[in-house]
């Protein structure tokens, strides 16, 4: 099965990709480009003051400008490199256990390996191709480098692993605890490393424009569907409060989670907490979820299906 394992996962990738072009597709890819116009306009950087609903980090338009430059083909292009993205996903959550678990038989765990790599493909669907959400995508994708970093033993990629997530997508600045994993005398100052470096990231546009701070307040509609209506919370529209609270309380639940020293279940937690009180309902938040979720169990269990 380990000779036929990754190019099932391919082709699995590839149906994805195919099935969903039929129906509404690259469903965000109108505000990744308008985005990407924005910023290489003369008063690009002070783009989020003028269009606060759009929530990609920096680093996220800079790695779309590529594709928004291929005009109507460029999503296309984007749904195809990120449907193969998830492979190396995949691939890099896969080395990273078998790192973590050496005495781990790779014949006998081939089956739970190709079981937990469909799951992932299909999930993964939503964001390269549905949505064409290359924030998320990003923002997974160096998660999960930071979880093979960690495994290798390499604190310093570890640190810009988490760098570009929390660049990529605030929410990822959730992660950051990941950074105190590796042991060193100074390993939670790598934490602050984090932050500083995704910081800077955002400088500029504070710096021309300070009421970019303000599109950390932009407010969606409270969906009837969200979690924060079933926790009793009836507001029509996103309560100031949730967005720091998801980043402050996630930020910590993964602090407690390290020094614990329970590190895989941090993106598990850390993502469920932000679903916990986010206003929106959206399918593709699932997919940090699944990748959390298989991190925890193959690393726990490598012998069961997740």
């Amino acid at each position: 099965m380990r000779r036929i394992l990754w190019p099932v996962l391919s082709a699995a990738s590839a149906v994805v990709l195919l099935a969903q072009l039929p129906v509404p597709h690259a469903t965000a890819w109108e505000c990744v480009r308008d985005a990407a116009v924005l910023l290489l306009c003369e008063r690009g950087l002070l783009r989020y003051g003028a269009r606060p609903d759009l929530q990609f980090g920096p680093l996220s338009i800079v790695i779309a400008l590529p594709f928004t430059a291929l005009g109507g083909a460029g999503s296309w292009v984007a749904m195809v490199g990120f449907s193969a993205v998830g492979i190396g996903v995949v691939w890099l959550l896969v080395d990273s256990v078998r790192r973590l678990r050496p005495r781990l038989d790779e014949e006998s765990s081939a089956r739970v390996v190709l079981f937990a790599g469909m799951l992932f493909v299909v999930v993964w669907g939503d964001v390269a191709v549905r949505t064409a959400h290359i924030d998320d995508a990003i923002t997974i994708a160096a998660t999960a480098a930071t979880v093979a970093a960690i495994a290798r033993g390499r604190p310093g990629w570890a640190v810009a692993g988490l760098a570009v997530a929390g660049a990529a997508k605030p929410w990822g600045l959730i992660f950051a605890p990941l950074a105190a994993v590796l042991p060193g005398p100074r390993r939670w100052f790598r934490v602050l490393v984090v932050f500083a470096v995704a910081g800077l990231t955002w400088l500029p546009f504070v710096i021309a424009e300070p009421a970019t701070l303000d599109a950390s307040n932009f407010e969606i509609a409270n969906e009837l569907s969200s979690a924060l209506r079933a926790l009793g919370v009836s507001a029509a529209a996103t309560p100031a409060w949730v967005r720091p609270a998801q980043l402050i309380g996630g930020t910590a639940l993964a602090a407690a989670l390290v020094w614990h020293g329970r590190w895989t279940s941090v993106v598990m937690a850390g993502v469920a907490f932000r679903l916990l009180i986010d206003p929106a309902a959206n399918r593709y938040y699932t997919v940090g979820l699944v990748f959390g979720m298989l991190l925890f169990e193959l690393v726990r269990r490598p012998d069961r299906l997740p």
